[in-house]
This record gives structure tokens, C-alpha cells and sequence, in this order.
């Protein structure tokens, strides 16, 4: 699980920036449905859209290319092949990011495109846009949702139309919140950030202006579960594995701790698919031999009752022959 609310999106903003602004965008690969690199040189800056694992971050080793095809890849490798990544900002501290490109098009002119990520869980989506007209899309939500429509030629809109109010205008007399009244009136807040900072203010700037970021195991509805986010919250310290025989692990920047992240709980799941096709395997063997073990006693109750009318046309013949 990853808990990274608009906060902790504006901390991976800032790192990702120092790496590879003002680069040039040399390779595009997608891998499926769901996932794609853009690269900056060595850079691989992945995009991924996997519900609650939906994110973007420098990864550390580079996916072999599948040869995936598809519209959405067509679309960046025409318009933003050889581009320049000028910008990446943030739609206040919402979970929306804009990736800024320019690239002279044959004519000498500047054209701009923008790459943008909704990090919603299941609804999330990526566009590519110029001038804020949708030109292609990785979409998961439905094509239209109340007054947005999701299509090549649109005009990209938000998906909300409530404005909340930016955290960097609290002050320490607007505390405290109630929890969920901090959730439904600031900006970029999640429910770890609002447990943890909607009574104090001084605890709210600690956690706006600075991270440490950290991976726990806890226990989640009897399992246990791996949790990456951007700073110690008391939400998953109480739920933290007891007979855990490493202590949580911290990170130097959010983007080692997404490498280490996806490092462990994709090894973990590999295994778990394993588990879950070898099981699945077995069962079905035994149902196949049962079935088997099944038709041989229909087979021998058969047997035995031909052998028995085979002896009583015998004894019949021997009769009748007399």
C-alpha cells in the first residue's frame, strides 16, 4: 500500500525535478495497459495506474521493452519525442501533475504538449494535451462524468469543481480542526495527515515543510501488509506488526523508498501468483483423479454386471440344450 496524499505528491515533485528538468526526452516505452517509461537519458521515469499503486517515480532498473503497441504510445512518441521536459508542477496540492514539454517542431517553431497524471485510486487517468485539448488519453474512469467529457479533442477540465483551501494559508489560529472537517476543507490532505496534524499547528508545519520517508509492516485485517509513505504517522505505528523482526525501514528520498517498495511487494506478489497457480494446479489435478477413481468404480460396477449376465447366458444355454 502507498499512502502519498497531495503532500507528500509535492515532496516527490520537488526530487524528481532536480533530476531531470530541463532534459531531453530520448526514449518512450510502454510496457502494457497500464504502465510506460519515459526516458531521460539513463533516466526511466515510470508511470504507473494500478488503483492504489497508481504513481510516477524514477526507477532505478530498466524494464525489458515488450513491444507493447497501442494509440496512447503512438501519441507520445509523435508529439513528444526529443522534447524538452521544461516544467513539472502540481495542481495545488491535489494529486493532479502537469508535465511540462517543448520541442521545435520542422518549421522552427515552439510547440508545448502537457503530460498529466490523476492519481485518484481507480479513477485514475493520464492525458496528453496541447493548448488543453485532450489529444490522447490512458483513461479508467467512464467517458463522460457529470459535465467532463474524456475524449480525443475535448477540452480538459478537472475532475472536480470544489476549490479548497491551500494549507500554506493556515495559521495557527485556525486550529484545531475536527479530522474529517480538515479532509473535506484543505487541500491535499489524507486521512493519516489529517489524524495526525488538524489539532496542532506547529506538528502541521513540521509535516508540510519537511519529510523522512519510511516503510512500515502492518497488520491489516489479519495480514500483513507492506506501507510506504512520506513520514512516521501514527495511523500505521499503531497497527505495526508486532513480531516483525526488522524495525521500519527509512529512506534518504521518497523516490529510494518507491524503488524499494515496488522491489519488495512485486517479488512478493510474483510469489504469491506462483502460490496461488500451483495451488490452483493441484486442486484441479485432484478433481481430474477423482473423476477418474469415479468412472472406474462406474466402469467396475458395469464389468461385474455383464460377467454375471455373460454366466447366466451360459447356464441358460446349458439348459436349453438338454
Amino acid at each position: 500500500m502507498l499512502y502519498l496524499d497531495g503532500i507528500g505528491i509535492s515532496f516527490l515533485i520537488k526530487e524528481i525535478k532536480e533530476k531531470i528538468l530541463r532534459y531531453k526526452l530520448t526514449k518512450i516505452f510502454q510496457y502494457d495497459r497500464v504502465s510506460f517509461s519515459l526516458f531521460f537519458g539513463k533516466n526511466n521515469l515510470i508511470f504507473q495506474v494500478k488503483d492504489n499503486s497508481t504513481i510516477f517515480y524514477l526507477k532505478d532498473e530498466k524494464d525489458p521493452n515488450t513491444d507493447f503497441q497501442s494509440k496512447f504510445l503512438l501519441s507520445l512518441k509523435k508529439h513528444l519525442q526529443n522534447s524538452i521536459l521544461i516544467n513539472i508542477r502540481q495542481e495545488g496540492f491535489d494529486r493532479i501533475v502537469y508535465f511540462d514539454f517543448e520541442k521545435l517542431n520542422q518549421f522552427g517553431d515552439v510547440e508545448k504538449y502537457t503530460l498529466i497524471i490523476e492519481i485518484m485510486g481507480k479513477a485514475s487517468n493520464i492525458f496528453l494535451t496541447s493548448k488543453d485539448k485532450i489529444l490522447s488519453a490512458l483513461y479508467f474512469t467512464s467517458i463522460d462524468v457529470g459535465n467532463r467529457v474524456i475524449m480525443t479533442g475535448a477540452r480538459y477540465t478537472l475532475p472536480f469543481e470544489e476549490k479548497k483551501i491551500s494549507p500554506l494559508y493556515l495559521e495557527d489560529e485556525n486550529f484545531p480542526f475536527k479530522t474529517e472537517t480538515f479532509m473535506e476543507k484543505i487541500e491535499g490532505v489524507g486521512r493519516a495527515f489529517a489524524l495526525e496534524c488538524s489539532q496542532d499547528y506547529h506538528t502541521f508545519k513540521k509535516y508540510l515543510s519537511s519529510y523522512k520517508p519510511v516503510m512500515y509492516e502492518i497488520i491489516n485485517r489479519g495480514k500483513i501488509q507492506k506501507v510506504l509513505t512520506y513520514n512516521e504517522f501514527s495511523e500505521f505505528n499503531q497497527k505495526e506488526n508486532a513480531t516483525l523482526e526488522n524495525e521500519r525501514k527509512y529512506f534518504e528520498t521518497l523516490n529510494e523508498g518507491l524503488n524499494a517498495y515496488f522491489k519488495t511487494t512485486i517479488t512478493s506478489n510474483v510469489i504469491s501468483e506462483k502460490k496461488k497457480n500451483l495451488l490452483k494446479y493441484v486442486d484441479s489435478q485432484i478433481k481430474k483423479f477423482k473423476k477418474i477413481e469415479k468412472n472406474i468404480k462406474v466402469d467396475l460396477k458395469k464389468m461385474k454386471t455383464l460377467k454375471n449376465i455373460k454366466i447366466l447366458e451360459i447356464f441358460w444355454r446349458q439348459i436349453c440344450t438338454k
